[in-house]
């Protein structure tokens, strides 16, 4: 019938496998994520040893702060999967417009840019697709939700929108003109 459906099982090649995080690992899978992340921190840190790097205490602070940040996302995703209403992630760094993607055109503009995450989740009854989020780690809100609405209204901040129009074509291979 062309909807998306939640299944605990693969049904098709066009199936999305869905990241669902329990509460009873969360020591597991944040100790994972701290030692991936450390691990690529480290990485970064032996590569800019030979070009050196600005102020080491500030770049230690920051490397903090990722780990912080990996942590309370990951500790808000588990929580958000032991919900009534849990949403699941599906995309992570998913790029657009290049030459190994999809593209997509507005007005005639080709445009090419990368989504942080993309989250959907299912109505309880018919586990149908019901809502899909799109999240943007960098981005910053200094507005009300009334504010920012009124701002994309003005076509004064069309990121988000931009995304949405690019995850509605991913997943149903349209969107709305």
């Amino acid at each position: 019938n062309g909807k998306w459906k939640y299944s605990k099982t693969r049904n098709s090649k066009k199936s999305f496998p869905l990241l669902v995080l329990s509460k009873d690992k969360e020591k597991e899978i944040l100790l994972y994520a701290e030692t991936i992340t450390s691990h690529h921190i480290e990485m970064v840190n032996k590569k800019n040893q030979r070009f050196g790097f600005g102020n080491k205490t500030i770049w230690s602070i920051e490397c903090e702060k990722i780990l912080q940040s990996v942590r309370t996302i990951l500790t808000q995703d588990i929580n958000s999967a032991e919900s009534t209403d849990p949403s699941y992630p599906v995309l992570f760094e998913y790029n657009f417009g290049s030459n190994n993607t999809e593209s997509i055109s507005l007005g005639g503009i080709n445009l090419i840019g990368k989504i942080d995450r993309v989250d959907v989740s299912f109505d309880s009854e018919n586990n149908y697709l019901q809502d899909v989020f799109i999240l943007d780690y960098k981005g910053s809100n200094p507005y009300s939700k009334k504010v920012m609405i009124e701002r994309i209204r003005n076509a004064l901040d069309c990121q988000l929108l931009i995304y949405a129009f690019v995850i509605q074509k991913y997943f149903f291979n349209n969107f709305n003109k």
